[in-house]
């Protein structure tokens, strides 16, 4: 039987120069865009603690706009690391991971975006998730591979009942992407860190290609204020 995590710690992911809003929005600013009255990296630590419960949140931010993000975030979120050059998403984790308290007893890192925003209908499902010891990847279906260019794609796999990555020239492209939040075991996210080079292969290495893969449905992402300013 799989024994649940017994805790949770939250890495969230705000050093970006958001390259995509290039002309829209200043670099390394999005997370302080508004959504619903509050800054997106707002939503981030709230959707962290309120609907995972996750013990310990962690916030990677740039030079360029710590300065900025600190006096929008609570004073109860001291945890604050600097990513000082832009290394990317496995660099930005790597240093986050380096922050996280020491845990004796099976634990998860939680690996969000900042700029992410979230529905509130699957909020049951994030502590089902942390219940069950199982990696669980957030995720979205596109129609007809709308935009499935910029996400992480899986496909169910009949034999291991559950989801595994497919490359990005896989003939049979799969509308059902990853858009965060992310839920993997510590303990195999710290022992595969320094051997991939990206979040896809982060994925692939630490849930055994899919063999220990669940999703959890969500409707809302980012994409929705890229629209909005595109």
């Amino acid at each position: 039987m799989v024994q649940p995590f017994e805790f949770v710690d939250a890495i969230i992911l705000a050093a970006g120069a958001n390259t995509r809003l290039a002309g829209s929005v200043p670099s390394y600013m999005k997370p302080l865009l508004l959504s619903n009255g509050k800054p997106l990296i707002r939503h981030a630590i709230e959707h962290a603690e309120d609907d995972w419960r996750t013990d310990s949140t962690i916030i990677v931010a740039s030079p360029n706009n710590i300065g900025m993000l600190v006096q929008v975030v609570p004073e109860k979120h001291p945890n604050w690391v600097i990513q000082p050059s832009p290394t990317g998403v496995i660099g930005a984790i790597h240093r986050g991971l380096n922050c996280l308290p020491h845990r004796v007893g099976k634990s998860a890192v939680l690996i969000l975006c900042a700029d992410n925003t979230f529905d509130s209908d699957t909020k049951g499902e994030f502590r089902k998730a942390v219940h069950s010891g199982i990696p669980h990847i957030a995720t979205r279906h596109f129609q007809d591979n709308e935009a499935t260019h910029r996400f992480t794609r899986l496909k169910y796999s009949e034999a291991n009942t559950s989801y595994m990555i497919i490359d990005a020239n896989d003939a049979q492209q799969s509308p059902l992407c990853w858009i965060g939040p992310l839920l993997l075991d510590a303990a195999d996210v710290k022992q595969e860190i320094t051997r991939v080079n990206s979040i896809t292969q982060l994925i692939r290495a630490t849930t055994q290609a899919g063999a220990n893969l669940r999703t959890i449905p969500m409707q809302c992402s980012d994409l929705g204020i890229l629209e909005e300013l595109s």
